[in-house]
C-alpha cells in the first residue's frame, strides 16, 4: 500500500535524526501530507513553492545541525529543488530531497505531471533511492556530509475520509554527526607545508561552531598572521586582534614591505570570500597551499587539500607546529595604520556603502544575529565592519556563492526573541520574493530584511561599463514590505541605536556619489 511505502519513508527519516519537515503540498504526496498533519514530535512548516522552501529547510540545517527534509509532488516542483541541494552539496548541509513521483510505469510517456526524477540531481545528492510499493529505504547508509535525495513513486492517491491516520508515536532520536572520512597522511600533508613555508598566512572562512575554538587555539600556537573572514565566527575574537591583518587589498606587496613576503597560504574551513583565493590561480609555483576543510573541496585547480573533522585534527598533539610571531611585529604595526586611515575614511565619508556597513555593526544589539547576503554584502561586512567583540553571531550561504533563496535562508536560521538582521541586495531580494510567506508559522521570530538599494547589481559597476551588467531599476521595495505585512523604513543613514522589535524591512539606500568617492579614495591608502 501506498501508506505503508509513506510511513517506511518517515520512518527512516526520524531515524536519521530528522525533527523538521517542510511541506509543499500537492495531490501526488497527499500520503505525506496526511501522514504528518497530526505527527507528533515532529515540526512541519508549509509552503507553497518549492524553491524558497528548500532554502528555508537548508536554513534550518544551518541553525539545528540536524538534517532537515523537503518534501514534494512530482514534476517540475521537484525540479525546483535543485538550487538549494547544490547550494547544500557545497556548503556541506545535510538538506533531505523527498520527492514525490508517479508510478514508474509512466516514465518516458510525456505524462502529466510526470518528468524523469530519478537522478535528477545528479552529483549533488551524495545518497539517492527511488522507492515504490513494497520496496525499503536504506537512508541509514547517507553520511550526513551533503545532501540526499528519496523519490517515491505513487499510485493514485487515496482520498476516503475513512482512510485518515493519524502518525503519532514519533520517537525523539538523537542527532547524529556527519562521517568525515579519515586519512592518515593528513598530518604528513600539513607537517610539509609548514617545513616548505617560510612565512605563511591563514584564511579562515567559514567554520562550524563546535570548530572555532580549535581553530583560534591552533592560530594563537603557530602566531601566524591571519585574515578572518566574518563566517569564521573568529573575526572579533579578542584573543586573535594581534595576528588579524585587516588590509586584503594589495596584500602581497605590503606584506613584502613589511618583511614578511607571504610564500605559503593556510585556508581552514569553507572556500573564502577573500580576492586573495581566486587570485591563486595565477600563482602556481610561486607558493605552497594546504586547505584545511571539513569539505571535499580545496576551491583551487591545484594545492593540497586535507579534509578532515577540524575541531580534533588540530588539536592533535602529534601536529609539528612552528611559530612565526616574532617576524610578524613589522607587519602587524602597518596594517595599524591602515586600520586607521580607514575608520578616518569611513568618517570623511559617512553616507558611503562601506561606512554604512561600519555604523551598522556598531548600532545592532549586543549578540545580534547578522545574515549577510552574496555578492556585496558580505564583502562590505568583512571590509568594514568594527572587529569590537560584540558576540555577533554571522552566517552566509557561501557554498556556491550565489544569490537565490536567500530570505528562505536568514529566516530558517532565525531563533525565537534574538535580534535578527539580513543584510541582502536589492537584486537578491527580488530574487527570492516568496521567502516571507513562513513568516506567519514561526513564532517570537523578530526578524529583519535589511535591502541594500542602489538600484541594481553594483559590484559589477566597478568591473565592465556595460550597463547590462547592473540590471539597473528604480524601484523602492516600499509595496514589496507592504503585500508580506511588513513594517517598512526607509534609511539613508544608520540611526544610533538600532532595535529589532518586530518583522521589518528596512530599505537602505547608500549615497551613490559619496560611495563612489569612497573606492576612489581608499585606493590611496
Amino acid at each position: 500500500m501506498t501508506r505503508n511505502l509513506a510511513v517506511n519513508v518517515i520512518e527512516a527519516a526520524l531515524k536519521k535524526g530528522l525533527q523538521e519537515f517542510c511541506l509543499c503540498a500537492g495531490s501526488r504526496n497527499a500520503e505525506f501530507v496526511k501522514l504528518l498533519h497530526d505527527a507528533k514530535g515532529v515540526k512541519v512548516y508549509h509552503w507553497f513553492e518549492e524553491r524558497s522552501a528548500a532554502f528555508f529547510a537548508l536554513g534550518r540545517a544551518k541553525l539545528t545541525g540536524r538534517p532537515v527534509a523537503v518534501i514534494t509532488t512530482s514534476g517540475t516542483a521537484a525540479a525546483e529543488l535543485l538550487p538549494a541541494m547544490i547550494e547544500g552539496y557545497y556548503s556541506g548541509v545535510p538538506l533531505l530531497a523527498i520527492t514525490a513521483d508517479r508510478p514508474r510505469a509512466y516514465r518516458q510517456t510525456g505524462a502529466p505531471q510526470t518528468i524523469e526524477q530519478v537522478g535528477l540531481f545528479g552529483p549533488y545528492a551524495i545518497f539517492s533511492e527511488d522507492l515504490a510499493d513494497g520496496e525499503a529505504s536504506h537512508l541509514r547508509r547517507w553520511n550526513l556530509i551533503a545532501p540526499a535525495h528519496i523519490n517515491v513513486c505513487f499510485e493514485d492517491p487515496t482520498l476516503s475520509a475513512e482512510d485518515e491516520l493519524s502518525f503519532q508515536g514519533v520517537a525523539n532520536y538523537p542527532v547524529q554527526n556527519a562521517q568525515i572520512p579519515e586519512n592518515p597522511v593528513n598530518q604528513a600533508l600539513l607537517d610539509q607545508f609548514f617545513k616548505l613555508a617560510a612565512y605563511p598566512f591563514a584564511i579562515v572562512s567559514a567554520l562550524k561552531a563546535v570548530d572555532r575554538e580549535a581553530v583560534a587555539q591552533f592560530l594563537i600556537k603557530v602566531g601566524m598572521p591571519c585574515y578572518l573572514e566574518s563566517t569564521s565566527g573568529l573575526r572579533e575574537d579578542p584573543r586573535l586582534q594581534y595576528l588579524r591583518i585587516t588590509r586584503a587589498e594589495k596584500l602581497w606587496e605590503h606584506a613584502a614591505q613589511a618583511g614578511y613576503p607571504i610564500d605559503g597560504v593556510l585556508r581552514i574551513g569553507g572556500v573564502p570570500t577573500l580576492r586573495l583565493w581566486r587570485d591563486l590561480e595565477d600563482r602556481k609555483n610561486q607558493v605552497h597551499v594546504c586547505s584545511i576543510s571539513d569539505l571535499q573541496f580545496s576551491g583551487l585547480s591545484w594545492g593540497v587539500h586535507i579534509q578532515a573533522a577540524i575541531a580534533s585534527f588540530l588539536a592533535s598533539d602529534n601536529l609539528f607546529l612552528p611559530n612565526y610571531e616574532d617576524k610578524l611585529e613589522k607587519w602587524a604595526q602597518a596594517d595599524k595604520h591602515y586600520a586607521e586611515a580607514f575608520q578616518h575614511l569611513c568618517e570623511d565619508e559617512p553616507l558611503a556603502e562601506p561606512s554604512l556597513f561600519r555604523a551598522f555593526s556598531t548600532s545592532i544589539p549586543q549578540s545580534s544575529r547578522v545574515y549577510l547576503g552574496n555578492s556585496l554584502p558580505i564583502r562590505e561586512w568583512d571590509l568594514g565592519a568594527v572587529n569590537a567583540d560584540r558576540k555577533i553571531a554571522i552566517e552566509a550561504n557561501r557554498g556556491v556563492s550565489g544569490i537565490d533563496g536567500q530570505i528562505s535562508t536568514f529566516l530558517g536560521w532565525c531563533l525565537p526573541k534574538c535580534p535578527q538582521y539580513a543584510i541582502l541586495g536589492d537584486l537578491t531580494t527580488l530574487y527570492d520574493f516568496a521567502g516571507p510567506w513562513v513568516l506567519n508559522q514561526m513564532a517570537d521570530i523578530c526578524a529583519q530584511i535589511i535591502v541594500v538599494n542602489n538600484h541594481g547589481g553594483k559590484i559589477f559597476s566597478r568591473l565592465y561599463k556595460e550597463k547590462a551588467f547592473q540590471n539597473p531599476h528604480q524601484l523602492s521595495f516600499q509595496d514589496f514590505a507592504s503585500f508580506w505585512n511588513l513594517s517598512y523604513t526607509l534609511w539613508e543613514k544608520i540611526p544610533a541605536e538600532v532595535e529589532c522589535k518586530q518583522n521589518a524591512l528596512i530599505e537602505l539606500r547608500p549615497n551613490e556619489e559619496a560611495t563612489t568617492r569612497f573606492w576612489q579614495k581608499l585606493q590611496t591608502i
